[in-house]
């Protein structure tokens, strides 16, 4: 069966030339894909980097969700399918199979079973390139569709895995960098207060050497003196080889990956040696780019090797990422790196800040380094499991039970045996007023706001199942019907009189309430509740009043609902939260300040806060 059988093949459009014209991306909205960026993928493409406006759209075409993506030119026979509506330029072809005859998952691991063929057959040309002709005219022994389903299901669960691990990843390098861009860009690093250093008013000092403001006590260092640094030194040609005869050998980062390089060449006469663990660095165009050796390796000459003389390679890694923003700013300003040598490389004067905080440094973002590794080994043997499983499937060597069972064999099912929190409304005001009682057992006396922020944070942070839904609403993040529950009669008591307060009824309510919160819960949300006042409001803001409730709450609320730790993407949530402040329209934004929400923003990072609302 031919695949024009399966589905419909039509060739992206972008018929406007040149291709980069302004005009077509000025304001732009509609996402629009590139080729390097499906060579990237993982099954799915989830991300984009431009944008197509109005213009740029009339002359192209916006594709739908589950569009398969093959690419004819420049990277061929590369493949994804779209996770959102996007358009595409000529050098693409889009697939949209016939829901009767095929799964699109399936076809494009077809597509991956053959990708090398396909290629290989393209190749010798200026610009290999392939034709639509060329990709409906493949013919393949096609199983049923219910088969298709079957062996689909089971190559992209392992795909599924290996997308989610890059996502944790993807995090963690910006949890890792926005940190060492607070402590050591910034200069906001923790003082002996745990308040922000430089915003703080700590004594800044004028470095001569780098012509700007450092902190009192840190220094200006050569690269060499906080680095052990190895220039790479290309082994004879004679000594390459595929055949994995001598030692592990990267000529440049042609082989870098999203973390460890792909192994392609060996050497039986190795010359200089990166250490596994050691930093990769491209000392050759593009400058700066880096990956971790994953094994003792030999480097040619287009690479460095660089490893901490403080013991501390997630700090050094910061450093060398810092100064890559730096090589990129001036390759944009037009002085491009063609090359960086070893005097250049040696004598690059950075900050060296106190061995204490760099320990600290280390023990905050250490785990987030070691946890990206481990994630990108399960990943190598995640994708070795799924190419194996690949050819065997395509060809009907496996058979999808055998598949089943091989994968369950390296299962390991974790059962959640917490029971689910009751959705009735007593329960829910059992939550409540238990939370009410523990801050009063803390001399803690608050009203409906805070006790909100703290049913929240309860949820979020520590994992209590409340059992209450949250959206952004006015001051809040409730269910606008469930924060009727915070005014019920049955512990609050609304003011009778102008000018009265209103007030929390006597917790002493016998038995009503209180008593029949199960010890388990009580003891949950009150440990919560403490640590919440001593080891944050109290600590990082030095008070426990309503509003810095809110402004974390906020925070949080914000980086639940946008997966991000951008400062500047949780300003724009926050320019988008309508709330009502003293009778007047206005927003998070405009009742919480930059500085305050970057203050709650190191908090969450620095206590990793965050990590249960980013699943």
């Amino acid at each position: 069966m031919s695949l024009e059988d399966l589905g419909t093949f039509k060739r992206g459009k972008s018929k406007h030339r040149p291709r980069n014209d302004s005009k077509l991306f000025e304001n732009g909205i509609y996402p629009l894909v590139q080729t390097g960026e499906i060579k990237e993928a993982n099954l799915y493409l989830n991300k984009h980097s431009i944008n197509y406006n109005e213009f740029g759209l009339v002359q192209s075409k916006l594709w739908t969700k589950n569009t398969l993506c093959i690419t004819i030119a420049a990277n061929i026979a590369e493949t994804a399918i779209l996770n959102y509506p996007m358009c595409f330029p000529d050098s693409i072809v889009g697939f949209n199979s016939h829901s009767n005859k095929s799964d699109v998952r399936f076809v494009y691991y077809i597509f991956e079973y053959v990708k090398r063929s396909i290629q290989n057959a393209a190749s010798g040309s200026i610009q290999d390139n392939i034709n639509i002709d060329f990709l409906t005219k493949l013919k393949f022994k096609i199983p049923q569709l219910e088969s298709q389903f079957k062996i689909a299901k089971i190559l992209s669960d392992l795909d599924a895995k290996i997308e989610l691990n890059n996502q944790i990843n993807e995090e963690l390098e910006a949890m890792a960098k926005l940190i060492y861009g607070y402590w050591f860009v910034q200069f906001d690093f923790p003082d002996e207060n745990g308040k922000p250093y430089k915003t703080s008013g700590g004594k800044m000092v004028w470095s001569e050497e780098l012509k700007r403001e450092i902190p009192e006590g840190w220094e200006v260092k050569e690269l060499s003196e906080i680095a052990n640094i190895t220039m790479g030194q290309s082994p004879p040609g004679e000594s390459y080889n595929e055949e994995k005869i001598g030692t592990v050998f990267y000529q440049g980062c042609t082989d870098f990956g999203k973390r460890f390089p792909t192994i392609r060449k060996y050497t039986t006469q190795p010359t200089r040696f990166a250490r596994m663990s050691d930093i990769l660095l491209s000392v050759r165009a593009p400058v700066g780019t880096m990956n971790i050796a994953k094994e003792e390796c030999c480097i040619g000459r287009g690479l460095a090797a660089l490893n901490s003389k403080d013991n501390c390679i997630p700090y050094l890694f910061g450093v060398m990422s810092n100064l890559k923003q730096i090589f990129d700013r001036r390759n944009t300003d037009g002085t491009t790196f063609g090359a960086i040598t070893k005097d250049d490389l040696y004598s690059i004067k950075v900050i060296y800040p106190p061995k204490e905080l760099i320990n600290q440094f280390d023990r905050i973002v250490g785990p987030m380094f070691n946890q990206q590794n481990t994630n990108e080994f399960q990943n190598i043997e995640l994708a070795e499991l799924r190419d194996w499983l690949l050819p065997m499937l395509m060809n009907g060597q496996v058979t999808v039970v055998d598949s089943k069972e091989q994968l369950k064999e390296n299962e390991v099912v974790k059962e959640t045996r917490a029971e689910k929190p009751k959705n009735d409304t007593y329960s829910k005001i059992q939550l409540l007023y238990t939370t009410i009682w523990a801050n009063r057992e803390l001399d803690v006396k608050q009203g409906e706001m805070a006790t909100a922020k703290d049913v929240y944070l309860l949820d979020r942070i520590y994992g209590i199942p409340t059992g209450f839904q949250f959206k952004q609403h006015n001051w809040g993040s409730f269910d606008p019907e469930e924060k009727k529950l915070l005014n019920t009669k049955q512990y609050f008591h609304k003011p009778k009189f102008p000018n009265s307060k209103a007030f929390y009824l006597d917790l002493k309510d016998g038995g009503k309430l209180l008593d029949k919160v199960p010890a388990e819960l009580k003891d949950q949300i009150s440990s919560g509740i403490q640590e919440m006042n001593t080891k944050v409001f109290n600590r990082y803001f030095g008070t426990q009043k309503a509003e810095k409730k809110e402004l974390f709450a906020t925070v949080l609320k914000c980086i639940e609902d946008r997966k991000s730790l951008d400062l500047a993407v949780i300003r724009e949530e926050m320019a988008n939260w309508k709330i009502k402040q003293d009778g007047k329209e206005s927003t998070k934004a405009e009742k919480f300040s930059e500085a305050d929400t970057k203050e709650a923003l190191e908090v969450i990072v620095r206590e990793k806060w965050f990590e249960r609302v980013m699943r």
